[in-house]
């Protein structure tokens, strides 16, 4: 699913280092943290990648324990991502 918003490119995945490697999400045991560059676009298309894995699996995102963060994007860009989100 996550290869597939990627490759239709709603999420604007991070470039990375010199060549420019693309990153775009981050797996470990049943934790996901998904990078993208700070756009609404992006968040938006997150929030319903998270809505339609919910749908497709059976299975529930706690959004209770998720968090958002942003490295050099301002606090008020931030609380309207957050909003997005349903934090």
């Amino acid at each position: 699913m996550s290869k597939m918003v990627v490759e239709k490119k709603l999420i604007d995945s991070l470039e990375i280092g010199r060549e420019k490697v693309k990153v775009n999400m981050l797996q470990y045991a049943d934790d996901t943290l998904f990078f993208c560059e700070a756009n609404v676009k992006s968040v938006f298309n997150i929030k319903a990648t998270l809505n339609w894995f919910e749908l497709s699996s059976g299975l529930k995102v706690n959004f209770m324990k998720s968090k958002i963060g942003g490295l050099g994007v301002e606090q008020i860009m931030m609380q309207g991502f957050a909003a997005i989100l349903n934090r």
